[in-house]
C-alpha cells in the first residue's frame, strides 16, 4: 500500500501554511513585546520627568513666595522702610540701630529702635504695617513715657537677599 502524496496534497500545503504562519506570528508578537517593553520603559522615563518637572514647579513657587517675604539687594531699604512706616503713622524715631548678618544668600537685617508715639494705637499701627510687609517683630516693649506719651522699643528682623 503505497500513500499517493497527490490525495494529500492539500493537506500538507494547509500545514506547511499554518506553520509558516505560526513562526511569522510567534516573531511578530515577540517583535511587539520587545516594542512594548520599549515603550513602558519610555513611560517609566516620563513620570520621571513628569516628577521632576511637578518638584521645580513647587520649588519655584516656593521661591517666589519667600523672595515676596525678602528685600532685595540692599539692607539699607529696611531702614528706610521703617523710617517711613514710622513717618506715615506718626511716630517719632529715637535711637536706630541697625545690624546686618551675612549668610549664604541673604543677609539678615536687623534695627533695635527706641520710638515716642502720643497714644498705643500709633505704635500698633507702625508694628502692623510693619509685620505687613514681611518684617518679624521680636522684641517689643511699651511703657508710659512723660506727659502721657508712649516709649517703646522694638527690635525688628528681615531678610534681604544679595
Amino acid at each position: 500500500m503505497m500513500i499517493n502524496i497527490g490525495n494529500y496534497k492539500t493537506i500538507l500545503i494547509a500545514i506547511i501554511i499554518v506553520a509558516i504562519s505560526f513562526f511569522a506570528l510567534k516573531g511578530m508578537i515577540h517583535n511587539y513585546s520587545v516594542k512594548i517593553a520599549e515603550l513602558n520603559e519610555k513611560l517609566v522615563e516620563l513620570d520621571k520627568g513628569k516628577e521632576l518637572i511637578e518638584r521645580w514647579e513647587t520649588i519655584s513657587r516656593q521661591y517666589e513666595m519667600a523672595a515676596k517675604n525678602f528685600f532685595t539687594k540692599d539692607p539699607a531699604i529696611f531702614k528706610q522702610l521703617v523710617e517711613r512706616q514710622a513717618q506715615q503713622v506718626g511716630i517719632n524715631l529715637g535711637t536706630l540701630t541697625p545690624t546686618k548678618k551675612e549668610e549664604s544668600f541673604y543677609w539678615t537685617a536687623a534695627v533695635n529702635l527706641k520710638c515716642y508715639a502720643n497714644s498705643y494705637d500709633n505704635i500698633v499701627a507702625f508694628v502692623r504695617g510693619l509685620e505687613e510687609k514681611g518684617v518679624l517683630v521680636d522684641i517689643l516693649k511699651i511703657r508710659r513715657g512723660s506727659e502721657n506719651r508712649r516709649e517703646a522699643e522694638i527690635y525688628l528682623k528681615t531678610y534681604v537677599l544679595k
